[in-house]
């Protein structure tokens, strides 16, 4: 959850969303406000576990910025619910505009703890390259792989 949250600090910063001040509200969650997203189903539900870690995904971050962003906007959470309900990634990025694009947000790595091998960048929902710790590559080169990447992954499978 630390992870997803960092990234939803990452996204409120770039929609430039100040906290609105009429009411408690924060610009960058904590973990006990998105488990609260959750229960009232604003957000999805955890994609799945790892050990005792819960899984989050595009979507999951996509859902919190897009609340944060209308909150800014001094809308309930009840009418939130109801703007958001149900979109699709693709909508949920409409709504949010071109300020955040997701894969602008994840395709970094990620914290590894002390003595991991690898490292970790999520390319999109479900798909993770691991590098070893160590390896250096040019920018330049490691955005080529990345396109690459992304360009597979949008070829219809056949």
């Amino acid at each position: 959850m630390d992870e997803l949250i960092e990234h939803v600090r990452e996204g409120v910063l770039r929609l430039v969303v100040s906290g609105q001040s009429r009411y408690k509200v924060t610009d960058v969650p904590d973990a006990r406000t998105v488990r609260y997203y959750i229960s009232m189903g604003l957000v999805d539900q955890p994609t799945g576990k790892r050990g005792t870690f819960a899984l989050y995904s595009g979507m999951h971050l996509l859902q919190i910025l897009a609340i944060k962003k209308l909150q800014a906007q001094y809308l309930t959470i009840r009418k939130i619910q109801e703007l958001i309900h149900g979109r699709s990634p693709d909508e949920l990025q409409e709504l949010l505009g071109e300020s955040v694009r997701l894969e602008e947000l994840v395709v970094r790595p990620s914290p590894v703890k002390a003595g991991a091998p690898w490292l970790r960048h999520e390319l999109g929902p479900g798909i993770e390259l691991h590098v070893k710790q160590g390896f250096t590559v040019d920018p330049s080169e490691l955005q080529e792989i990345l396109d690459t990447v992304a360009g597979i992954l949008k070829k219809p499978v056949s």
